[in-house]
């Protein structure tokens, strides 16, 4: 790893990544962070797509990842101790290919959504991040800016 990025991964303790381009002979090793990949299988020669989270180890045992089937998103818990919480917050970390690649799934939301509504029965904290790649058709996809001073 290069030192800069190193060095900015130390200053989080709790870190998500999308497009990791990684497989599963690819290892990450960082010693004071514990790295969590799920690995796109690979249709071409190329490595592509990828979602990763990782935390420093002091953490180990407030993070749990959640082993799930859906290829999109990469679940964890973070014990609710760490935000002061009655119960744990789970966090989906996503990466939608875009829609003209081979990883292209119409199912790809709709497969995020079931286990997002499985995770919520027995979850009262879910916060979804990641790379949704948009499907707005003629809307924006982007938030204009706010003037914060109106606040």
């Amino acid at each position: 790893m290069y030192p800069e990025f190193i060095t900015l991964l130390n200053n989080y303790d709790v870190v998500c990544f999308d497009e990791t381009k990684l497989d599963d002979l690819d290892t990450v090793e960082l010693d004071n962070f514990v790295f969590h990949f799920k690995n796109r299988k690979k249709y071409s020669n190329r490595k592509s797509g990828g979602i990763a989270f990782g935390y420093k180890r002091y953490l180990e045992n407030c993070i749990t990842p959640i082993q799930t089937d859906c290829p999109f998103v990469q679940w964890f818990s973070i014990d609710e101790k760490i935000f002061d919480l009655k119960s744990s917050v789970i966090f989906g970390v996503i990466y939608i290919p875009t829609e003209n690649s081979i990883y292209t799934s119409e199912n790809a939301l709709s497969d995020i959504e079931l286990e997002f509504f499985d995770l919520q029965r027995t979850n009262k904290y879910i916060c979804l991040l990641g790379d949704f790649n948009s499907r707005t058709a003629s809307l924006q996809d982007f938030n204009d800016l706010v003037d914060t001073d109106d606040f």
